[in-house]
């Protein structure tokens, strides 16, 4: 007798592995097939049947029917009445979901749809996507599905994820949920439309992992990350979407990506990835890890490279070496690249085995940011040779100047030995060019020695520990700060030279996170021992002078951010004198334009400013030699200076350019970045588009408030812009919030106490002015007058407040006392190298009210009609400025 149960022989990880691929090829030939050829196709040649049942559940994942094949019953929660939805797209447009009114399809997945909808309540008009499950008659594995991709983008607050808003269910059951609408295009449209270079393709690659890395770290693997769910704006940021089949890490070993039971329903699930970009441990149904996610990247990543997913020769164990492949592509710089480090990155990360792979996309991220910036990389596992080259390749100066001493000293031998057989005005000559190998010799030793110095100096810094700290935990960047400028005084820990250049680079640090107190005293420091070595060494005057140079311009630059512009003209002129003897300063006079007009600026000469800038600019895109970077800072000085003369079309191009090439690097780079959106997102409010604007401004808040842990005045600016921003919303008691938190910020970062802050009133006044707050902007303009130094350098303000206390004076019946104001605030205007024609218009508002306070309507009427001839020149966001004066004049 038998056994009614017939054996079935355990199958090998190999053999399950042949059948996947086998599926995989099938899948990929018949996926854009009508389900009819696509049968005829599989009768005519049928597959094994291990095969074509795994082929069917990767089909079983698109052919789903939809939510909207049939109609919803009842009702949607909101006001949309007692009809049942319609089954058509359209038929759902104008539906109402919560207090989200659906007006267009976005796009439509197997289980879901998503509508671009407007919110119906504050913040009134925000637009967002809501996802809706398709039909109310989902099985239970959807619908515990799609509560944890709510439950997890709940969790998750990135930059690069888009945010949850809120969600619900519709009277029938119908579950929806509204998240943060991402415009732009899936990253690989992107990436072909920008004709993106290998660099910004790895760069964006790493938004991407960034993200995934946040989710990492709440235990939450994606698992279906291809380019239809990696969407790139307009700016170039990335954005992370569609969890809704991703997994917590406690969840994840149970087996569900290629069958089995909902762990939390019981209900059959079926394959829930893209086939193409899913791991090997996916494809097997064998338990996920945060290594899954680094396998999903690297095929996308292969796919941005070489245009087409991982390819998996049939029986392989591994995919196809990535170089291989670039072999074929038509660009011998991919090729190169894909024999190397970026190669080694791909290989690593789409290793068949998990353990092989990055544990996490943090570790893959960082490996790929290290490529972009020539540094060594974990996958490459290189000796001293190979970190060699890295540097080389990072440091080409110094690597041209070593080969091409060395280069020199054989040829010299060379020629030595060949000339001693010619006569003696030659031998002379030989023994010229000897002396003069022998002299850049020296010169290149010296630069040897001082990076080398440098570098020890760098090192001993981390090899210090605080006495509380454990021996094994690095130190932060405060406290190398701290101890960097503090051994820098030492005279025992390195020659002059090397300490001043080690001052200014930390000078620039407390620069670029606003702490100009500190960064001017390094500068200062920095310079006076620069002058110390240069006449200990004479002969390396040159080498030297350039870092005194470097000095000079930083106390220059952080002087001028202080308000001490004569010892910011002063530092100049000195650098200027000095570059005047080096050799081949072009590009270093560039610099010195650019804070030359950055000085003539914050003295309010804007137009000569942007003359420099322009000027600069011409000059620096007319050469192949100039650092991108300068390239940049003139554009966002041209910018600046364009957006405060009220040029402000001409300056919105430049700024979108600063902020796309800023996002490409926000991963070296997050301050610049941060200061690029604050400074778009100024310009937006002026251009009227408050949405852009708020966008910008909030991350550009956020991203400071990840990097500064004490105030600095960067995201002191941030605040002010969103406080004007604010106050044109008429959202008045945020934009006074923001208006003070500037205050004390700058005041922070000032090392000054807060009542003691110029401009800790006068920041507020604009704001009372269009809540039309009279008495409050009287009080306080009055507060800021007496508060802003007199001289030229705070004309602007001191203008503003005295034409905001003569406005208010005399609306609140003080007439003589804002006749006065008046009166003062057009003798600082005179003589003014240019007018804001806010400003302007302010005077002649100002003057208006003043006289229809005293009676004389006709001469108040004449004075606002001249206001109202400056508002010709007012921008979009102005809008309330020219509605308050047209007000006014139906009024009189």
């Amino acid at each position: 007798m038998t056994d009614s149960f017939s054996a079935v022989d355990p199958v090998s990880p190999e053999e399950e592995r042949r059948r996947w691929q086998a599926a995989l090829t099938l899948f990929e030939a018949l996926q854009d097939l009508a389900p009819e050829v696509r049968e005829a196709r599989l009768r005519a040649e049928p597959p094994p049947p291990e095969v074509r049942a795994m082929l069917l559940r990767m089909f079983a994942a698109i052919d789903r029917p939809s939510v909207l094949d049939r109609p919803l019953s009842g009702a949607v929660s909101g006001d949309a009445g007692d009809d049942a939805i319609d089954d058509s797209w359209p038929g759902l447009a104008g539906r109402r979901f919560g207090r989200w009114l659906l007006l267009e399809p976005l796009g439509s997945g197997g289980t879901s749809t998503v509508w671009r909808a407007r919110s119906l309540a504050p913040p009134l008009g925000r637009i967002a996507a809501v996802k809706l499950l398709r039909s109310g008659a989902a099985g239970q594995a959807d619908r515990a599905r799609f509560a944890r991709e709510i439950g997890i983008l709940a969790a998750l607050h990135h930059h690069g994820i888009a945010a949850i808003y809120d969600a619900g269910h519709a009277d029938d059951g119908t579950p929806w949920f509204a998240m943060a609408l991402v415009e732009g295009e899936t990253i690989d449209l992107w990436c072909e439309r920008h004709d993106a270079d290998t660099r910004t393709r790895v760069g964006l690659l790493v938004q991407a992992a960034e993200a995934a890395t946040h989710a990492h770290r709440h235990l939450v693997v994606h698992r279906d990350i291809k380019p239809a769910n990696v969407m790139v704006d307009a700016d170039g940021r990335v954005t992370l979407l569609d969890f809704g089949i991703s997994r917590l890490l406690e969840d994840a070993d149970t087996g569900d990506a290629t069958g089995g039971r909902d762990p939390h329903t019981g209900d059959p699930v079926t394959q829930a990835f893209t086939p193409r970009y899913a791991a090997p441990e996916q494809l097997r149904g064998d338990a996920l890890t945060t290594a899954t996610d680094v396998y999903v990247l690297g095929a996308l990543l292969h796919r941005l490279l070489l245009g087409v997913p991982p390819q998996w020769p049939e029986g392989g164990d591994a995919c196809r070496d990535p170089a291989t492949l670039g072999r074929a592509a038509d660009d011998p710089a991919l090729r190169a690249q894909l024999r190397g480090d970026l190669g080694a990155i791909l290989r690593k990360a789409l290793a068949a085995r998990a353990e092989e792979r990055y544990p996490g996309a943090a570790e893959l991220a960082a490996d790929l940011s290290a490529w972009r910036q020539g540094l060594p990389v974990r996958a490459h596992a290189g000796g001293a040779l190979y970190r060699l080259r890295r540097w080389a390749g990072r440091h080409r100066l110094a690597a041209a100047l070593s080969v091409a001493l060395i280069a020199s000293l054989v040829a010299g031998t060379a020629g030595v030995f060949w000339q001693a057989q010619q006569a003696r005005a030659e031998a002379r000559a030989a023994h010229a060019a000897e002396i003069e190998a022998e002299r850049a010799r020296l010169r290149a030793e010296r630069a040897l020695a001082r990076a080398e110095s440098l570098n020890g100096f760098i090192l001993d810094l981390f090899r210090a520990n605080a006495p509380e700290r454990p021996q094994s935990e690095l130190p932060t960047t405060a406290e190398l700060l701290a101890l960097g400028a503090q051994r820098a005084q030492d005279p025992d820990s390195a020659a002059p030279d090397v300490r001043a250049q080690l001052l200014v680079a930390i000078g620039r640090i407390h620069a670029l996170r606003g702490r100009t107190v500190e960064a001017d005293t390094l500068a200062e420091r920095a310079a006076a021992l620069a002058r110390e070595a240069r006449a200990a060494a004479p002969e390396d005057a040159t080498a030297i002078d350039a870092i005194l140079i470097d000095a000079l311009r930083l106390r220059g630059q952080t002087a001028a951010a202080r308000s001490d512009f004569d010892t910011a003209d002063a530092a100049l002129r000195e650098a200027e004198q000095r570059l005047r003897m080096q050799p081949q300063a072009d590009i270093a006079q560039l610099q010195l334009a650019r804070d030359r007009g950055m000085l003539l600026a914050r003295r309010h000469r804007y137009a000569e400013a942007a003359e420099i800038f322009a000027r600069a600019r011409e000059a620096a895109r007319a050469r192949k030699d100039v650092d991108p970077k300068l390239l940049r800072a003139l554009d966002s000085a041209l910018a600046v200076s364009y957006s405060t003369l009220r040029r402000h079309k001409e300056a919105e191009p430049l700024f979108t350019q600063q902020v796309i090439a800023r996002a490409r690097d926000r991963d070296r780079d997050g301050l610049r970045y941060a200061i690029a959106l604050s400074n778009h997102g100024r310009n937006r409010v002026y251009l009227g588009d408050f949405a852009a604007a708020q966008r910008k401004l909030d991350e550009a808040i956020a991203i400071y408030d990840r990097l500064f842990d004490g105030p600095n005045s960067h995201r002191a600016a941030a605040h002010l812009n969103r406080s004007q921003l604010y106050a044109r919303q008429r959202r008045f008691d945020e934009a006074l919030a923001d208006a003070d938190a500037a205050a004390v910020e700058w005041a922070g970062a000032d090392g000054e106490p807060l009542h003691e802050d110029p401009f800790v009133h006068a920041n507020r006044l604009e704001t009372l002015l269009l809540a039309e707050r009279w008495p409050r902007l009287a009080e306080e303009a009055a507060a800021a007058i007496a508060k802003l130094p007199a001289g030229d350098d705070y004309r602007d303000a001191q203008l503003r407040a005295g034409a905001l206390l003569a406005m208010a004076r005399c609306e609140t019946g003080a007439v003589p006392e804002g006749r006065r104001a008046l009166q003062a605030a057009r003798a600082r205007n005179a003589g003014a190298h240019w007018t804001d024609p806010v400003i302007a218009a302010w005077l002649d508002e100002a003057q208006a009210r003043c006289d229809a306070a005293a009676g004389d309507l006709p001469a108040a009427l004449r004075a606002l009609a001249q206001a109202a001839a400056q508002d010709r020149a007012l921008p979009p966001g102005e809008v309330g400025e020219i509605a308050r004066r047209e007000q006014l004049a139906a009024a009189w």
